[in-house]
């Protein structure tokens, strides 16, 4: 239940954040069992949001646009349209992008490409069909991934999710 009001409050800070300059909506989150001090910027339509918690542990949210991580475990395939990067300092990071210019075969046989070559361990394979979408997870040494492949009514969807232990 606690995650759950965090998950509510995280998203109304969010908006307000957007919409006012970020100030009410860091008292809000400054205010929530665990967050010591946040930051939240908007530039062109980017909402970023920078945090750091009780015992120091850092991260940061942006949606709308943002930096690709450093340590992504696999290259993505180039065109994609940032839509959202969540990362958190030892725990991982989960990117989303769009790809409005690419056929969802031809983004899923990119992966099964970088997948076949990387050195990563298939755990489960889950494929659906209306829409197509494909599911992998993974495993690297102490690294787990999760990447879905989905085609959507703006094209291909991207969703990376990865971290250690």
């Amino acid at each position: 239940m606690k995650r759950c009001r965090f998950a509510v409050v995280l998203v109304l800070a969010l908006l307000m954040g957007a919409c006012s300059g970020g100030g009410i909506a860091e008292n809000i989150l400054e205010g929530q069992d665990g967050l010591d001090d946040v930051d939240i910027s908007e530039n062109g339509g980017t909402v970023s949001l920078d945090f750091e918690g009780e015992d120091g542990e850092t991260g940061s949210m942006t949606f709308g646009g943002g930096d690709l991580p450093d340590d992504l475990p696999m290259d993505l395939p180039t065109g994609g349209e940032v839509l959202a990067v969540v990362s958190m300092e030892g725990a991982g990071s989960q990117v989303s992008l769009l790809y409005s210019n690419d056929d969802y075969a031809s983004v899923v046989s990119f992966f099964e490409s970088e997948i076949a070559s990387g050195g990563f361990d298939e755990t489960q394979k889950i494929e659906s069909g209306a829409p197509p979408s494909t599911t992998w997870i993974l495993q690297s040494g102490d690294a787990g991934v999760s990447l879905v492949v989905s085609e959507t009514p703006e094209g291909v969807s991207v969703t990376l999710i990865y971290g250690v232990g």
